[in-house]
Formats: C-alpha cells, structure tokens, sequence
C-alpha cells in the first residue's frame, strides 16, 4: 500500500510540473514533455510491479489469451487453484 502511495504522489507532482510548464513552453515542447514523463511514469510503475512480485512468486503462466479455466490458456496445462 505504500508503494501505492507513493506512485499517486509521483503522479500528482508530475501533473503539478506539467501545469507549471505549460505557460513557457510551445505546444510542441509540451506535448515533448509530456511524452518523456509518461514514459518515466510508464518505467516506475514496471519497477513497482517487480518489487511486489518476484519471479520466485509466480506459479502459473499465461501462455495464450483464452478462458481462466482453459487448460490451454496455462503454462503446463494446469488452471490455478484458489492457493495460488
């Protein structure tokens, strides 16, 4: 939950940095600007999702889009349980 926090922060200083720079910058820079942080915002939120789940934690792996319960949809053919 912390971690939670701590992103919405990043995103509300991020949006209270845009609005102080759309007065001086052009459409172009700004729509640059905005680019660049999204992509900043876009590579904290991987690194957030890494830090809650480690490659140790994962125990199925979807390996094609389909049904949950599609054995097909699962690395290894096994549909997750609730104890997973």
């Amino acid at each position: 939950m912390k971690l939670f926090k701590l992103y919405m922060l990043l995103i509300v200083a991020l949006a209270l940095m845009l609005l102080s720079q759309i007065n001086v910058a052009s459409a172009q820079t700004h729509i640059q600007l905005i680019h660049i942080q999204l992509i900043h915002i876009q590579l904290i939120h991987i690194q957030l999702i890494q830090a809650l789940v480690t490659d140790a934690d994962i125990t199925h792996t979807a390996i094609n889009n389909g049904s949950w319960f599609d054995n097909q949809t699962w690395q290894n053919g096994q549909v997750p349980t609730t104890d997973s």
